[in-house]
This record gives C-alpha cells, structure tokens and sequence, in this order.
C-alpha cells in the first residue's frame, strides 16, 4: 500500500498536501457524455491553479472565512473547482441541486429553503444556470453572484488562510421536506477522520482509482468520490447521474478502462445494472480491478447483490468485491462496511422480526437481511431502546447510535433539533438495526415503521414484495405508508407501473395483495397504481414515504387504479 504521507487534519492541509506531491499525476476525468472518447483530464496542479484562482475571486468578490456559499454547479470539473475553492477561501460550501427547467416547484422551494436557513450570501454557479435562478434573485437581501467560468482571478493573487479541525468545511443538507431543511455541519476533523477510517477499512492508498455516476451534492458522491480521491491523492473518474441511467454500460466501461479500484453507489444501481445491461453488450468489459465495490444509502437486497455477482463475474467481477455499507450526512459518510462473502447475509425468522429480534433460521424457512459489515475502526456502533436509551443485546432490534470522531457536531442553526439527535450517549440516527455476531444488520427507518393489527413491519420489505408481483411494475418506485383515518390506520401501498403497460389493473392489484398476505402475513387496505415518477423521490433517488402519505391524504397524486374503489387514503 502507498499511502498518502502525513495525512493533514483538514481537508484544505490534505488537498494542499495531495497538490504538492502529486502536481503531474492525473486527478480528476471527467467524462461528458459517459463516454469514454470525451474524456476531460486534470491533473492535480491544474486543479490547484485553479482553484487558487476561483479562490482569489471570491475573496475579491467579498467572501470571508465563515461565511456561506451556495454551490449551483453541474456535475463536471467546475463543481470540483468551486468546491475546493470555498475549502481554500475559509469558506463553508453549500453544495445543492442546480436549478433546471425540469426540476420542479418544489426543487425550487427547496433551494430558496436551504439558501435562507444557511444564510448564504453568496452563489457559485456558472453561466449554463443563470436563466434558472429567478429564485435567488427573489431574496429580500443583497446576494452576489459569483461564475466559475468567467473567473478572472489569478492563482498567484489568492491570500492563504488557516483553518482548524473545527472549523466547518460545508453544510450537508439531508433530503426532506422543502419546508424543513437540516444542514448538518460537516467539521474538517470530523471529515478528515472518516476519510482515515474509510482508508483504512477498504484499503485505499495512492495505487486506488475512483470511478463514480452519483451526484456530487450529497456525501456518497461528494465526499466518497470526489474529496476522498483528492485527500489521499489518486484519481477519480467522473461522469453525469444522467450519463448513467440513460446507459447503465457506461459504468461499468468507465470501470473497465480506467481499471478503476474502487465505485461506491447505491443498490438500486447496481439491480440498474443487472436489468438494463444485455448480455451483448458484456463483451470487452472487464471488472476484474473493481476491489470495492461500495453499496449504501438504502436497504440493500441479497437478491441484487446475488444477480449482480452472477451476471458480471463472466467480465472478471470478483466475489467478495462487493461492499455493503450504513452510513448517513450526520457521522461524515461511512460508519460500517464489510466484504461479501459467508456469513454476511442471514435468513431470519419473519415472526420474530415483526416481534423485535433478530433469529437466525435455515433459508427456506426465513427471509435474508444483508450486513452492513463491522463498525470502521475508531466508529463505535451501539442498539438502544429508542425511549429508554437502554443498550440493548444481541439480536434484539432498536435505534442504532453511533460514537466517535466521525460525528459531526450538529445541525446549522438549529440548537434543538441538534441536542435531540447529538447526544451524550451518541448519534440517534432514528435507524432500527440489530447487531448479531458483530455485524450490523439495519432494518428499517424509526419513523417509517409500520404497526399493523400490533405486529412491527418494515415498509421496504413488503415495497420489495410488491414490486415483483407483475412484469409491469416499476422496481424500487412503490411505497408502504400507514394513512391515519378516523376508525385508526390503514396499511396503503402505493406502486408506480411502467410505461406502455397494458395490463389489467384489477389483476395486477391481487396479485399485489395476494402476494403481500402470503409473505408477510397482512392484508393492504388500500392498493393505488399510479403512473411512472409519480412518487415523491429525494434528490438521491429515495421515496419519501412521508409524502407520499401526505399526497395520498389531499388526493394531490394521479392514481390510474385505486382498490377498492372509493376508499380514501
């Protein structure tokens, strides 16, 4: 392993340091279109010049250590630039969605929230999203723009700053409602600790290459993919979310050529993979480097796991590759990953899991929970009853808490919120899991937990349930919400179906049903087809459950098949 010397204990030593010692050494590509004969590469002392640059204008523009810049930037090189160069000003980054013509009222709304409650005065953007901006331009107070690719500054002009380990290197906004965002606040230490523990755990050095689709607004794209390649100084291959799900083979090609070590993303991509990727188009790729592959932010499905092993290992993909992971914006990115291989799926008891407890049992018999593998070294992972605060043992279900450096220190401006969630005890990420044999086994979100007829049920194992009910539904786009009503609450699933479906929709309802109450023991009372992208979705892809209840409620979605007929959500 060549590991990157004297790591520094924050991310702008770390950076400078990686710009140092690795000036001619390619560090970031960026692929335009996903394809691989319009590749874009930098080196790390391109990326320091200009990012001294960009630096050097915001300073003149008026940025201060501290203050807030808001990053409304497309996926590429300039979002990278501008990032760096908030870290380098003393700044803290705001990174958000860029504003488009396709992403909506509420994308807006939530923009304009997050620019109000972080206070920024200042906008990093470029020039391809100025006619989307009439948002900002709405803000009561003075708000300057700045472009990344009409910057004028000059490297040499840029006027060095110190930052601390506690000082904040950006706000981490989490998905959610509009009307509430939380930015958490990402400290320099607490970053450049879980880029140490990520190190460590998965054996990234300077001989790693990165390659990655995901959006680099949200921490598995940001902080994964982009900061730490640039941290320990090694490459990182980059190309747009669209790219990707327009092509899923674009990935994997990228993977290929490049050789690239190591691509974290969520599981609904890699289940992409397996179902849009023809057989044809397999010749030449060759996974073989692939020695990490990263898989989070959402319940991980053995079978996706299982199918993505067997149709990719004719291209070299290794077993054991695959590296389930939990994490979440409040502890940096990572808190627990592990290899595939024996042992890190179990088959549990369904009864006993809808009673709070994790017992293993043979496979016909139960229903597989995948691990998330052992605490990163220095992460400490405990399960607590969610209202006592007692720690709980082995096997038993409850809120999952997390200790040690990798904990950011709360949420911006928000002093309640952040005592409730940061406390003495630990992290409450309102996550149920179990740990069995060490390993965390997560199952659900608090929130989200289902109480049906006095039995717990976890939403994402009857939406897994329905989505394989009839060919003409959408994988990974239903949802199982409890809708209150004045006689108490209904179990409603909602279910997105494909395009050009054609379908009897009364049939596809009982099988839906039929198959819901023989795995899961309970029967739905309302089941509502509705057509594609008609769930409410977070910027990183999740269905929001909350509000897709709420839409249900107000009768605000377009349903192209309700049963039973005439019953209200």
């Amino acid at each position: 392993m060549t590991a990157a010397p004297g790591l520094r204990e924050t991310l702008l030593g770390a950076v400078q340091g990686s710009f140092a010692t690795r000036a001619d050494s390619s560090a970031f590509t960026y692929l335009a279109d996903g394809e691989i004969g319009d590749a874009q590469t930098s080196t790390f002392a391109e990326l320091d010049r200009a990012t001294r640059a960009l630096a050097a204008e915001l300073q003149a523009s008026g940025v201060r250590p501290g203050d807030r810049v808001m990053l409304l930037l497309t996926p590429g090189r300039d979002m990278v630039v501008g990032f760096l160069a908030c870290v380098f000003a003393g700044a803290i980054a705001v990174p958000a969605y860029p504003p488009s013509p396709f992403i909506g009222v509420r994308g807006l709304e939530r923009l304009q929230a997050i620019l109000k409650d972080a206070g920024a005065a200042f906008v990093l953007t470029e020039s391809a999203v100025l006619p989307s901006l009439q948002f900002a331009r709405e803000e009561s107070r003075p708000l300057s723009l700045v472009f990344v690719d009409q910057c004028a500054g000059a490297a040499d002009a840029f006027d060095p700053v110190e930052v601390t380990p506690d000082d904040a290197a950006f706000l981490q906004y989490t998905s959610g409602s509009t009307s509430d965002p939380r930015g958490v606040r990402v400290t320099h230490g607490a970053l450049m600790a879980n880029i140490r523990m990520i190190a460590e755990a998965l054996s990234l050095d300077r001989e790693s290459i990165a390659c990655s689709w995901l959006p680099p607004f949200h921490d598995m794209g940001l902080i994964g993919m982009i900061l730490t390649p640039l941290a320990l100084g090694f490459p990182t291959v980059q190309m747009a979310p669209e790219a990707f799900l327009q092509r899923p083979v674009r990935w994997l090609k990228a993977i290929s050529h490049y050789g690239a070590t190591v691509a974290f993303a969520p599981n609904f991509s890699f289940d992409i993979c397996v179902r849009r990727i023809p057989e044809s188009e397999l010749d030449g790729l060759d996974l073989s480097s692939w020695a990490v592959a990263g898989n989070g932010a959402e319940p991980i499905r053995e079978h996706t796991l299982a199918e993505f092993e067997r149709k990719f290992a004719v291209c070299g993909f290794q077993q054991g590759a695959m590296w389930p992971g939990y994490g979440l914006a409040e502890a940096t990115l990572l808190v627990t990953a592990s290899q595939r291989g024996p042992g890190t799926t179990v088959w549990v008891d369904p009864e006993q899991l809808s009673q709070g407890r994790v017992a293993p049992v043979d496979k016909a018999r139960g229903r597989p929970l995948v691990s998330c593998g052992w605490p990163l070294p220095g992460a400490q992972v405990t399960i607590c009853d969610p209202v006592t605060g007692e720690q709980l043992e082995q096997g038993v279900v409850g809120e999952i808490r997390i200790s040690g450096p990798l904990v950011c220190d709360g949420y911006w401006r928000n002093p309640e919120l952040t005592a409730e969630t940061f406390t003495d005890a630990g992290l409450r990420t309102g996550d149920l899991g179990a740990l069995w044999q060490g390993q965390l086994y997560v199952t659900g979100r608090l929130k989200d937990l289902l109480i049906v007829r006095g039995l717990n049920h976890y939403p994402q194992d009857i939406e897994q349930t329905m989505e394989v009910a009839d060919p003409s539904l959408r994988r990974g786009c239903g949802v199982a919400v409890a809708v209150p009503t004045d006689t108490g609450e209904l179990l409603a699933l909602v279910q997105e179906v494909r395009n050009g479906s054609d379908g009897d929709p009364r049939q596809i309802v009982q099988k839906i049903r039929r198959l819901v109450v023989e795995q899961h023991g309970v029967a739905p009372d309302v089941i509502v087809l509705v057509p594609p992208r008609s769930i409410p979705q977070t910027t990183s892809g999740k269905v929001r459950r909350g509000a897709t209840a709420e839409a249900l409620r107000a009768g605000a979605m377009q349903e192209l098949y309700r049963w039973p007929a005439g019953v209200e959500g």
